[in-house]
């Protein structure tokens, strides 16, 4: 009964700021995956843009960093 009353606690404790997060995560996740997946589809392109920007010794990374 008591463990059960800690966990009560503990999840009153999560500030309104991160609540009222919480439902954006999902459709934030979806937005980054479908833009990752633009730059993956069109990395020549890309690549010839970073590289016309940054100069032709540069490389555009085919994965970015976790």
């Amino acid at each position: 009964m008591q463990q059960l009353q800690s966990k009560k606690n503990n999840q009153t404790e999560i500030s309104e700021c991160v609540n009222s997060f919480i439902p954006i995560m999902g459709p934030l996740h979806v937005s980054l995956n479908s833009h990752e997946t633009v730059v993956l589809l069109f990395h020549d392109f890309f690549n010839s843009a970073y590289k016309y920007i940054f100069g032709t010794n540069k490389k555009l990374a085919k994965r970015s960093r976790p």
